[in-house]
């Protein structure tokens, strides 16, 4: 999805001037959307397009801060740091005057944009750029509450359709696929299924008691006492590390689920005792970033996580995932097991290994029906199984998933594989191991508002659909129920179909009396476009005769319209193979202006006195002398300091002693330091709602910190620059002094000898033979 979103804004978007807000709720997803862009950019060339300027902005000292955000045409942000106090102070000067006028939101995993950050932000956009495009992203646009659902799809203008249910609406979206097209697309892996009974009796293994069953009742998740036990069960864990290493070969690089944080460290050690290039990354462990990447870059064979890596993170040639825990929360499952289903044309693998571990349980009931999660996401109504529909009656979800933003499915539909999922496991809860659930094809039929229903097929359901088909004349004559249907030809499958599935495929053999087209798998993967485009080079070299070969064999072979749908996406796929992509250059374009700084480029004696004129309490300070710093600093641009007398010094950057910088930036500089000696010391919300109150405080604070961008600094060199005139404001002689040669920070400052005194309790200035002070009346003898 996002291959396909950054290629639609380039082409569509950065091409006709406008500018680029993708925001994301996961600092890993800034890099993977960044690089993407990077990819991508080549495309550009064929408008004329030159040059582009992109910026990251999260909280990473590897990213930028939203100060520095301005003048960029592609903007790769964490929402929290949009979202923040200090970051939406700057999103006008983000945007610019072109963003006013043309711009595009995208919201990453956009099931999260209800949540109140989201919401201010776009509030905020909306009156800087009434015009905005907003564009979701998501693969389950649903929330636990059909009224958040609701409000989810009204924010990007889904529409409502006609024939929604009675208790629940469906939408119509821009664009939206299917888990079985993606499927035999190659964009998703084929997926096979092993479920493990551990025979663990959790009631009894586990002393289960009335606590634990009261919490799950109430949140359908084991309580934190439960999952330890659950986690130290060296029997159990056993199961887990003797099913990999029987099938070591088999399932190669491996992500594994963990029941909680410490389960993730125990089942680690005794991989990695097992002899096992294994690691666990948990949201505890400071380097967990580092291991993730290991394990992307190929250098650990297992990973093992709790929930770090359920949506969002792209690892694509995943080939198995474990689940070790068990949960009643539909989205979390889809997550976990949509981590290792990204197929070859996604960079992944063609075949994908789903393998979950279950201990039987007498008084807690585990459902895994994804009929909560997903009948929003087809129009398929679904006739399957029924079930006590009082589970999911907003009582029994994952305990986090009522208050925070949320995890539906990140990287695909899994409505199929998951309903596919829970067949396996309903049907056999009481064996120990179920053999691989391999997929073998699918059928193809149309439903009655003459949408293409893929139909996934496994091969322990061929002699079914073979029985069926032999049996077409009897079903004509007699027309028995799905339910019959069911149990006659599929008693002995493991993966029982679903009553939808054979409701369509019975309904396609009343009208046709025939089944409907079969496709395999094997048959989709000779579709391969680099042979087919050899294939037409070889019948002719004229572009026209190529075209018109093309779509001939676009309509003898029914399997490519089927994969392609259109001749024109067939047309496309094709030509790619003989159009190699344009790749970008990125490169640093070093036209950074040399930074300058000039002695008496700025008066701060004058600067001082328009400040004090805005703020005439700022006078009463005790503050002694404002001066240059003697060297450039790069640490500060200005710091206040306490002097044993109980006044302030204050030095302002000595960097910022330059004509590129503006007067109101260096005054803005100098109230900052005056908030801190006024007694404002910490960078808290209080100092913050009174530092903000300056004029222009974004602008001014954003011309600051986009200096490192703006200009080139030669630090090296500036530190070592002497400066010998040093312009000192006498704050008590209300003069600027020039010394000479100063040496140090004190000697510059002591320029006249003090006939004054101020308060130690409201800070008022008092000659020095004052007995007690004339505003407060405090006691200053002793000063």
């Amino acid at each position: 999805k996002t291959f396909t979103t950054v290629n639609w804004i380039l082409n569509s978007g950065v091409s006709k001037g406008y500018r680029i807000l993708w925001l994301v709720h996961r600092q890993e997803l800034i890099d993977q959307t960044y690089i993407e862009f990077e990819r991508q950019l080549g495309c550009l060339g064929k408008y004329g397009i030159k040059t582009i300027n992109m910026m990251r902005i999260s909280g990473s000292y590897e990213h930028n801060s939203m100060s520095q955000a301005s003048r960029q045409d592609i903007y790769v942000c964490s929402i929290l740091s949009v979202a923040s106090k200090n970051g939406s102070r700057f999103i006008r000067r983000m945007l610019g005057a072109p963003g006013s006028e043309k711009l595009i939101v995208i919201i990453d995993e956009a099931h999260h944009a209800i949540a109140p950050s989201y919401t201010k932000v776009l509030e905020k956009i909306g009156k800087i750029s009434p015009n905005r495009i907003l564009l979701g992203l998501t693969a389950t646009p649903i929330r636990m509450r059909d009224k958040e659902t609701n409000k989810l799809n009204k924010l990007f203008n889904a529409i409502p359709n006609g024939d929604s249910r009675e208790d629940q609406k469906t939408y119509k979206y821009i664009y939206e696929t299917s888990l079985s097209y993606l499927i035999k697309t190659d964009f998703l892996s084929n997926p096979n299924y092993k479920y493990i009974q551990t025979k663990i009796n959790g009631d009894i293994e586990y002393d289960l008691s009335n606590e634990d069953i009261e919490y799950f009742n109430r949140f359908g998740e084991l309580t934190e006492l439960l999952k330890k036990k659950v986690a130290s069960s060296q029997s159990r864990n056993q199961i887990i590390l003797n099913e990999y290493l029987n099938n070591r070969k088999h399932y190669g690089k491996t992500l594994i689920f963990a029941v909680n944080q410490m389960h993730a460290e125990i089942l680690s050690y005794l991989f990695t005792d097992a002899g096992i290039n294994c690691d666990y990354a948990i949201s505890n462990r400071p380097d967990s970033s580092i291991v993730i990447n290991d394990f992307k870059d190929g250098k650990l064979d297992v990973l093992i996580n709790v929930q770090m890596l359920t949506e969002g993170s792209d690892v694509p040639d995943i080939q198995s995932v474990f689940i070790t825990r068990e949960t009643n929360s539909d989205s979390l499952l889809m997550q976990m097991i949509g981590r290792g289903l990204r197929g070859v044309k996604a960079g992944g693998t063609k075949e994908a290994y789903i393998v979950s571990f279950h201990d039987t349980w007498g008084r807690l009931q585990f459902w895994m029906e994804p009929k909560f999660v997903t009948e929003d996401v087809s129009n398929d109504e679904d006739k399957g199984d029924s079930f006590d529909k009082n589970i999911f009656n907003g009582t029994n979800g994952d305990p986090n998933e009522f208050d925070s933003e949320m995890n539906p499915l990140d990287s695909t539909n899994l409505k199929d594989l998951y309903e596919k999922l829970y067949s396996i496991m309903k049907v056999n809860m009481s064996s120990e191991v179920i053999s691989d659930m391999i997929p073998d094809g699918w059928y193809s039929v149309l439903s009655e508002g003459g949408m293409d229903i893929n139909i996934s097929v496994f091969r322990d359901q061929l002699l079914g659909y073979q029985l069926m088909e032999a049996a077409i004349p009897w079903i004509q004559k007699n027309k028995p129920s799905i339910q019959f249907l069911s149990d006659k030809f599929f008693e002995d499958s493991y993966v029982v179909p679903l009553y939808s599935d054979l409701e369509l495929i019975n309904e396609y053999i009343i009208d046709n009396d025939v089944m409907p087209e079969y496709y395999t798998f094997k048959e989709r993967d000779e579709i391969d476009p680099s042979q087919i485009s050899k294939n037409m080079i070889a019948h002719s070299n004229n572009r026209d005769e190529q075209l018109y070969w093309l779509e001939e064999y676009y309509k003898k072979h029914s399997i490519v319209r089927q994969i392609y749908r259109t001749f024109l996406a067939f047309r496309k796929s094709i030509m790619d193979t003989l159009d190699k992509p344009r790749e970008a250059e990125v490169t640093v374009i070093d036209d950074l202006e040399e930074f300058e700084i000039t002695p008496d480029s700025h008066n701060l004696y004058e600067l001082y006195n328009q400040l004090i004129q805005q703020y005439p309490a700022l006078g009463n300070l005790p503050v002694n002398s404002i001066s240059w710093s003697k060297k450039v600093v790069k640490s500060w641009f200005g710091i206040c300091q306490k002097m044993p007398d109980i006044t302030y010094t204050i030095f302002i950057n000595r960097l910022l002693c330059s004509p590129l910088v503006s007067d109101e930036a260096i005054k803005y500089v100098m109230y900052h330091e005056l908030l801190h000696a006024s007694g404002l010391w910490n960078h808290d919300d209080k100092f913050r709602e009174n530092e903000w109150k300056y004029p222009n405080s974004d602008e001014l604070e954003g011309e600051l910190n986009e200096m490192i961008l703006k200009y080139k600094f030669d630090f090296k060199l500036l530190k070592k620059i002497k400066f010998n005139d040093t312009q000192l404001i006498d704050i008590t002689a209300s003069q600027v002094v020039k010394t000479e040669k100063v040496n140090s920070f004190e000697n510059s400052t002591s320029t006249a000898i003090r006939t004054y005194k101020f308060c130690r309790n409201c800070g008022n200035k008092l000659p020095t033979d004052a007995k007690f002070c004339d505003y407060c009346g405090a006691n200053t003898i002793d000063y």
